[in-house]
C-alpha cells in the first residue's frame, strides 16, 4: 500500500484490473504513431486513447499513469530536430483546482517562429460552452475542436453533419440533439481592449524568442525494431508465433568478428 502511494496510485489515480495492459496499449499506440510519421508512412497519426499528459517520470498524476506524449516525442526527436508540443488546457485555476500550476498564456504563431519538423497536438473538451469542468464559453464554430470525430473532420478538411445519429448516449445531447454546442451560455467579461493587450503581449513574447532555435548535439537512439510486414495481409487478431519471435533474438556476439576480437562482451 505504501509503495503504491509513493507512485501516487490511490484516489487520484486508482488501480484497476489490467492497468498495466491499459498503459501498454495507449503508450504503445503513441510510439507506433510517431514511428509511422518518422518513416513517412502517413502525414497525420492519431491515437484515440492517448494524451495522458499529467503523468510524471516518477509517478502517476491526474488519472494519467504513463505520459505517452513524452514517449512519442522522444521517438519523433530521433528524426526531427524540433518537435512542437501544443497542449491547450482551459481549466479553472484556483488554489485547490487540479493541477494547481497556475494559468499558462496561449501563444499564437508558434509554428512560424519555431519551425518544427513535427507537431504534437493534444485536444480536450474543457473549454466547450456548458462543460462543467472548464467553465469556459467556446463553441465549435469559434474554431474550437471538440470530440474525436470533429478533430478528424478538420484534419481531413471534411465538414461533419450537425445531426447526431441515434445512439445510446443521445440523451446527453439534449435539448437540441446536435453536434454543435451553442456558445454564449455565460456573460463575456473580456473587453476588446483586454483581448488586444493579451494579443500584443503574446506577439511581443514571440518576437523575443530566437527564430527557429538551435538544437542540441547529442547521440540519437536507434528506432524501435519494427518487423517488415504487409498491413493489408496482417491479421490483427493473430500474435507473432514463437518461432518468429525466437529468430529475432539478438545474440551477444552479434557484432563480434570472431574469437580474436578484442571487444568481447566479457571485457576480455
Amino acid at each position: 500500500m505504501l509503495k503504491s502511494l509513493s507512485y501516487n496510485l490511490g484516489e487520484d489515480c486508482p488501480v484497476f484490473e489490467n492497468l498495466f495492459e491499459f498503459c501498454q496499449i495507449y503508450a504503445g499506440g503513441t510510439i507506433d504513431a510517431a514511428h509511422r510519421l518518422n518513416n513517412q508512412l502517413c502525414d497525420i497519426a492519431i491515437n484515440w486513447a492517448g494524451g495522458l499528459h499529467h503523468a510524471k517520470k516518477c509517478g502517476a498524476s491526474g488519472f494519467c499513469y504513463i505520459n505517452d506524449l513524452v514517449l512519442g516525442i522522444l521517438e519523433l526527436l530521433k528524426h526531427h530536430a524540433r518537435v512542437l508540443v501544443m497542449t491547450v488546457s482551459f481549466h479553472k485555476y484556483g488554489d485547490m483546482f487540479f493541477p494547481g500550476t497556475g494559468d499558462v498564456k496561449i501563444i499564437s504563431k508558434v509554428v512560424e517562429t519555431y519551425q518544427p519538423g513535427a507537431i504534437v497536438l493534444q485536444c480536450g473538451a474543457d473549454s466547450l460552452a456548458g462543460d462543467r469542468l472548464g467553465c469556459f464559453n467556446l463553441s465549435i464554430d469559434g474554431a474550437y475542436l471538440i470530440g474525436m470525430q470533429n478533430v478528424l473532420g478538420v484534419l481531413l478538411d471534411t465538414e461533419l453533419p450537425n445531426e447526431i445519429p441515434e445512439n445510446e448516449y443521445i440523451k446527453y445531447f439534449a435539448p437540441d440533439y446536435s453536434l454543435k454546442s451553442p456558445g454564449g451560455l455565460m456573460e463575456n467579461l473580456n473587453s476588446k481592449s483586454y483581448l488586444s493587450t493579451i494579443k500584443m503581449q503574446v506577439l511581443e513574447n514571440l518576437r523575443c524568442i530566437q527564430h527557429a532555435p538551435s538544437v542540441q548535439m547529442q547521440e540519437v537512439p536507434p528506432d524501435f525494431y519494427i518487423p517488415d510486414f504487409d498491413e493489408d495481409e496482417q491479421n490483427p487478431d493473430e500474435r507473432m508465433d514463437q518461432h518468429t519471435q525466437d529468430k529475432q533474438i539478438q545474440r551477444d556476439d552479434e557484432y563480434y568478428e570472431g574469437d580474436n576480437d578484442n571487444d568481447h562482451a566479457d571485457g576480455s
